[in-house]
C-alpha cells in the first residue's frame, strides 16, 4: 500500500512538473507583427480587426506604431523597423515606384507589397465639396472663380485633380484653389476669402458635425473625372512576406475575416473607429466607409490609368508602367 502512495505521489508530481513546463517548450508563443499607420486616412477594416481581438485569434501580437510622416513611415517599412503600413496614398506610392525605378535604371525589386487598396467612388463617396450653410452657392458652377481650399497632399494631386474634374462645369482657368494645412482645416470656411472646400473623411465628417456647414457636391473627381478614385494603399514589407511567412498568412487571414465581418456590419465598423482616428462617439457613427479591394482583387488596370492620369495632370514625372514591376502583392496563391 505505501509503495502504491509512493508512486501516486511520484505520479502527481510528474503531472505538475509537465504542466508548469510545456508551456514554454511546447506551446508556440504568438508572433509579433509592428503594424505602422497614420490614424487620419481610411484604415476601417484593420481598426476593426483589432477592435475584435481578430489578430489574437490568428497568434499574432499586433503592435501600433502611429506615424505623421508618410516618408518615414515608408524608410520604416523599407528597412525593417515595422511590417506592415496602413496606409499611404497611392499617388505617393507611384512617386516612389517612379523614383526608384529611375534610380535602378528600372531593374529594380519593390520592398513593399500592395495588399489593400481603398477607394471614392460616385456610389460610395469619401469625400465632398462644401460650402458654409448659408452660403449663396448652391450649384457647382457658381464656384467660377472663387477660391476652393483644398488640404494639402503629399503629391499635390488633388488640386491638379480637382481643376480638371470641374472642368465639365467651370472654365480651368477659372478653377481658383487654396492649399491649406490639416490644422487649419476646423476653421477653414470662416475665411471669407475661401468660398469651398474639398474634403475628405474624417476631416468632412468633423465638419459637417459640427454644423454650419453643407454639402455642395459629393466627391467631385469621383463624380466628373475617375470613377473608383485610389485614395489609399496599405502594404506589407517584402521582408515579411519572406522571413516570416506563417505570420504573415495569418495577418492575411485575420485582415480578411476582419473585411468579411465588418462589410456585413458596417456600424460596428464605425464604432470602432473613435480612439483610433480621434472621432468622437457621433462623428464615429456618421463618417463614411470608402471603397476596398483585396491584394486578390485590386483592379490593375484601374491603378495604371490612375499613375496615367497623374502623368498627363503632371503629377508624375514620366509614363509609368505598374503591371508587371512587383508592387502587387501576389503570395498565397
Amino acid at each position: 500500500m505505501q509503495k502504491l502512495v509512493t508512486f501516486l505521489i511520484f505520479l502527481l508530481i510528474v503531472v505538475l512538473i509537465a504542466l508548469v513546463t510545456i508551456p514554454q517548450w511546447a506551446v508556440k508563443k504568438p508572433d509579433k507583427v509592428l503594424i505602422g499607420h497614420f490614424p487620419d486616412v481610411p484604415n476601417c477594416w484593420l481598426y476593426f480587426g483589432l477592435d475584435q481581438g481578430l489578430f489574437e485569434k490568428y497568434k499574432l501580437e499586433p503592435k501600433l506604431i502611429e506615424f505623421s510622416s508618410y516618408e518615414e513611415a515608408l524608410d520604416s517599412l523599407q528597412n525593417g523597423r515595422i511590417d506592415c503600413f496602413f496606409s499611404f496614398p497611392w499617388s505617393f506610392l507611384l512617386q516612389e515606384m517612379a523614383d526608384t525605378l529611375t534610380e535602378m535604371e528600372g531593374d529594380t525589386v519593390h520592398l513593399q507589397k500592395a495588399i489593400m487598396s481603398f477607394y471614392s467612388t460616385s456610389e460610395k463617396p469619401y469625400g465632398a465639396l462644401v460650402v458654409p450653410e448659408k452660403s449663396a452657392i448652391t450649384d457647382v458652377k457658381k464656384l467660377s472663380r472663387k477660391k476652393i481650399g483644398v488640404v494639402r497632399h503629399p503629391c499635390a494631386e488633388l488640386e491638379a485633380l480637382l481643376v480638371r474634374a470641374l472642368q465639365q462645369e467651370i472654365s480651368p482657368r477659372n478653377v481658383h484653389t487654396e492649399s491649406v494645412e490639416k490644422s487649419q482645416v476646423s476653421s477653414l470656411l470662416e475665411d471669407k476669402e475661401i468660398s469651398s472646400a474639398l474634403l475628405y473623411e474624417p476631416n468632412l465628417v468633423r465638419m459637417l458635425q459640427r454644423g454650419k456647414t453643407q454639402i455642395l457636391q459629393e466627391d467631385p473627381i469621383s463624380s466628373y473625372l475617375i470613377d473608383a478614385y485610389p485614395l489609399q494603399v496599405a502594404c506589407i514589407s517584402t521582408s515579411f512576406l519572406t522571413k516570416k511567412s506563417e505570420a504573415a498568412l495569418n495577418f492575411r487571414n485575420a485582415l480578411e475575416e476582419s473585411l468579411q465581418f465588418g462589410d456585413l456590419n458596417e456600424a460596428d465598423v464605425r464604432g470602432s473607429l473613435a480612439d483610433y482616428m480621434n472621432l468622437t462617439t457621433s462623428e464615429s457613427r456618421k463618417v463614411r466607409l470608402p471603397l476596398f479591394e483585396t491584394y486578390e482583387t485590386i483592379d490593375r488596370d484601374a491603378i495604371q490609368n490612375f499613375a496615367d492620369l497623374l502623368t498627363s495632370e503632371g503629377v508624375l514625372p514620366d509614363t509609368l508602367e505598374t503591371q508587371g514591376q512587383g508592387i502587387f502583392f501576389d503570395m498565397f496563391e
